[in-house]
């Protein structure tokens, strides 16, 4: 009976094997027109898990192939798009010359480019010769009228009464003629073509006339106003303060306060004075009133409202230390910003990033092209982030393409700064009795005073200061490994920086915040969690080795870490530093977590135990795992080794067995070099621990060290 299974398991093994080598054919056929088969990933699973070396190896090729189109059309769209800005700067140099303005329209004078309005910027101003203010946009293509409607929508409704647009492009299709006229409630847009003449350019106004023989496509023109009514209506009741200019895609969060601004007292801060329009970011006061209300009475039946309304009050007159200034702008300075979620929300959907069919190993290529492509987009934002990120002591010209050194050396260097201010306020005699006394008045029963909420203020914003800077320290090592690399991998990292969070809010609808996306972790651990993970999906991609920042390659596996509760990061795979780690470092009380975590976040262990006890064994020596030498191939071989093991689903007791033999073995002591890891010992450490597999494990029987011993010199002895 036994032999009948055999020989079904091995007609069974030969029909998928001729089914998936007919499934290849046609997977070739598709690539060789660009095109994807979505169940790729299931058919590398079929491969592995059957043990098909040679499909496997096709079926990697042919995913290999797609990636590298992919990014080389990205990139050839990218250079298009670069063209096009070249273009536009040309002909805005061309402008600026008065002369030159003037073949526009005669009289036109002049005055700045790159004018701000509170919509963004616009290439010119000028003025007419009636002194009336005149805004020129330029154009030398476009991919979306939509979105170039909505653009001019918010140059109309941002510009005064008497104000005029003036949009100058090469081409202007009838459709687009006709919503833009649509768009212009009030008259104010002229419309120009302009045809470029070697170094000179011709430019004509047009009207109706100019398309009275030409076909309309069939636009919703009534839809299309409604549209822009809504979303200039939208816009102004909006609070939000725009970032000036090319920075229109990034919003800042910091409110202005123009009521504080009238009704200063002689016990506002000094830098509250310094800075007028500064506040303390949404963040910090979140925190503070949470605490002050378990603070006052130690549960949470205070009229919540009395306690803010004290907490205000008492925040202007908070006088912060002199050293602990810098490090709190320092701080707030990670959490200033939003991006447009439109573009982003789009970009993110296109590249299936929050798709569940795609493989989390994928995702880090599909980061570094969505990456790359918002780079292009959003270049002059993300550089003025950059500078904020870095301290603002960058020095990077509008060509910015990324120079990771640089960016480093500046990060080592605020964190050095920070950290050594941050070293002199721990040692500061008189501060730490400020922080002292929050014991004493935590069991207090009195009123809540001021000195209460100053004695918090300044403690908690240590604590979130000093974590913060652990944290950066974890970022630049993160950053190294990756330029390492490769410089536009770390590129992608860094900006995982600023659009984490607004990934997992995809779709959603902020309201009041002009659909906005708030960029700013609910905590620091989640921070790291997710920053984690990202961090790992991108070293995945490029099949390096796991290390974790400031971890162990292997003291990391073993740890549990805390995440968002519901969220898509329930399954990472990634190699996260032990959050408890970061919290008791900076004196955070352990039962503060553990209420986060009751609440909001669930204990997630990264790797299935058995498997850690495998990889563990493997790797095992006298004295650690510090000096590991393997090959980015030799680990990920181990790994495929115990996920086949784990796979076999073998009782408890057989897996104890082969750990104990591997461990016994040591096979790290026979690695002690990288000389001992060349390529061409990768071969036969690969095929050690197939014989492993196949002439144990796969027949149920468990080697022993001298079993281990005997296959190794096989393999080793032969290759040489």
């Amino acid at each position: 009976m036994s032999a009948q299974r055999v020989d079904l398991s091995n007609v069974m093994n030969s029909v998928i094997q001729k089914k998936l080598d007919d499934k290849i054919l046609e997977l070739i056929d598709l690539a060789a027109k660009n095109q994807y088969d979505e169940n790729l990933e299931n058919y590398i699973k079929i491969a592995k898990k059957n043990n098909f070396k040679s499909e496997l190896e096709m079926l990697y090729e042919i995913g290999c192939d797609l990636a590298l189109e992919f990014l080389k059309t990205n990139k050839e769209k990218k250079t298009a798009e670069q063209l096009r800005e070249q273009k536009e700067r040309n002909l805005e140099d061309y402008l600026v010359n008065p002369v030159n303005l003037a073949k526009i329209e005669k009289g036109l004078k002049f005055e700045e480019r790159q004018a701000e309005l509170d919509s963004g910027r616009i290439d010119i101003r000028a003025k007419d010769q009636n002194n009336k203010t005149v805004y020129i946009e330029l154009k030398t293509g476009y991919d979306s009228p939509k979105d170039l409607f909505l653009q001019i929508g918010k140059y109309l409704g941002a510009s005064k009464e008497n104000d005029r647009i003036f949009f100058v492009a090469p081409e202007i299709k009838p459709e687009v003629y006709y919503g833009l006229k649509q768009i212009d409630i009030d008259n104010k847009l002229s419309i120009f073509l302009v045809n470029e003449n070697k170094e000179n350019y011709e430019f004509k106004i047009i009207g109706d006339e100019h398309f009275a023989n030409q076909p309309v496509k069939n636009i919703q023109w009534d839809k299309v106003a409604k549209v822009r009514k809504e979303k200039m209506e939208k816009e102004k009741k909006s609070t939000i303060v725009k970032i000036k200019g090319n920075k229109n895609y990034l919003k800042n969060i910091m409110d202005m306060n123009k009521d504080d601004k009238d009704n200063k007292d002689d016990n506002t801060p000094e830098y509250l004075r310094e800075e007028e329009k500064q506040k303390l970011p949404d963040w910090f006061n979140k925190f503070t009133s949470d605490y002050l209300v378990k603070l006052a009475s130690g549960d949470m039946e205070v009229n919540q409202k009395d306690v803010l309304a004290s907490e205000k009050k008492s925040l202007k007159k908070l006088i912060l230390p002199h050293k602990l200034k810098s490090v709190l702008r320092e701080h707030e300075s990670h959490y200033k910003w939003f991006i447009h979620s439109k573009e982003l929300n789009e970009l993110v959907l296109e590249y299936g990033l929050l798709n569940k069919k795609t493989n989390n190993d994928n995702k880090g290529l599909l980061a570094l092209c969505l990456a790359e492509e918002i780079f292009e987009r959003y270049r002059p934002g993300f550089i003025d982030a950059m500078k904020k990120f870095s301290g603002e002591i960058m020095n990077i010209d509008a060509k910015f393409k990324g120079d990771v050194d640089e960016i480093i050396t500046n990060l080592e260097k605020h964190y050095k700064e920070n950290e050594k201010i941050l070293q002199e306020i721990k040692k500061d005699k008189e501060l730490n009795k400020i922080a002292l006394g929050i014991k004493s008045l935590k069991n207090s029963n009195s009123e809540l005073e001021d000195k209460i909420v100053n004695a918090y203020a300044y403690n908690l914003s240590f604590v979130d200061a000093r974590m913060s800077n652990e944290f950066m320290k974890i970022k630049i090592v993160r950053t190294k490994k990756l330029a390492s690399i490769c410089k536009e991998l770390a590129l992608a990292y860094l900006f995982w920086n600023f659009v984490d969070e607004s990934l997992e809010s995809v779709g959603e609808e902020k309201k009041g915040k002009d659909n906005m996306v708030y960029i700013t972790p609910n905590s620091l651990h989640n921070l790291i969690a997710i920053d984690s993970h990202h961090y790992a999906s991108l070293l995945n991609f490029l099949k390096s080795d796991r290390e974790e920042a400031g971890v162990d390659i292997l003291e990391g596996l073993d740890l549990k870490v805390l995440v968002p509760n519901g969220s898509d990061f329930l399954e990472l795979k990634g190699y996260v530093k032990n959050i408890y780690e970061i919290f008791e470092d900076n004196n955070l009380e352990r039962e503060n977590i553990k209420n986060e975590q009751d609440n909001n976040y669930v204990v997630v262990n990264l790797k299935e135990e058995k498997y850690l006890d495998i990889i563990n064994a493997v790797y095992h020596t006298e004295n650690g795992f510090k000096n590991c030498m393997f090959t980015n191939d030799m680990k990920k071989r181990v790994e495929y080794f115990a996920e086949d093991v784990v796979g076999l689903s073998l009782p408890e007791e057989r897996i104890k067995l082969l750990t104990d033999s591997l461990k016994s073995f040591k096979l790290m002591r026979r690695f002690r070099h990288r000389e001992d890891c060349c390529n061409e010992k990768e071969l036969p450490f690969r095929n050690f621990f197939d014989d492993i597999m196949v002439n144990y494990v796969r027949k149920d029987k468990m080697p022993g060290t001298d079993d281990l011993e005997k296959l190794y010199k096989n393999n080793f002895n032969n290759s040489n």
